[in-house]
């Protein structure tokens, strides 16, 4: 059941309005879902890009391997993030024929690398916290982190 209402949800002839419990975050950006779908795509595009600074300046702090290394998948996540809503943007201003199963496979790849990369990414600096612990600063870093 869960699948169909997923499914209903992103055709624009449905009046149902988003819930966080029976859909999912990304269903906010699909292509005619809304008429507001650029607002939620051009946020994830620019917003994801002004995080960029983020992952560097907390890798560059550490000045460990493991930093760099974190720090790295955090670019890529950001960047990752930022694909997804020009992906949906190229969409809103383009107004192209909107081929759900072509959309839905590259939207899914993208945000898998997104996700991944992510967890990765604060696994990483969540342990090079932890092996701090000492540090007043970095326990409440490893602290969130082990609850993310």
């Amino acid at each position: 059941m869960r699948r169909l209402t997923w499914l209903a949800t992103i055709n624009h002839s449905n009046a149902a309005p988003y819930s966080c419990w029976n859909h999912v975050i990304s269903e906010l950006g699909f292509p005619y879902a809304s008429r507001l779908t650029w607002v939620f795509n051009g946020t994830l595009a620019i917003g994801s890009l002004m995080l960029l600074p983020t992952p560097y300046a907390v890798g560059a702090y550490l000045q460990t391997r493991l930093g760099t290394v974190a720090m790295g998948f955090g670019f890529v996540t950001c960047l990752a993030l930022s694909a997804l809503g020009m992906l949906g943007l190229k969409q809103d201003f383009l107004h192209g024929p909107y081929i759900f199963m072509r959309f839905l496979k590259i939207h899914l790849a993208v945000a898998d690398v997104f996700l991944l990369g992510w967890l990765v990414a604060v696994t990483l600096f969540t342990i090079i916290f932890y092996r701090r612990w000492k540090d007043p600063a970095a326990r409440p870093m490893a602290q969130v982190g082990i609850l993310c």
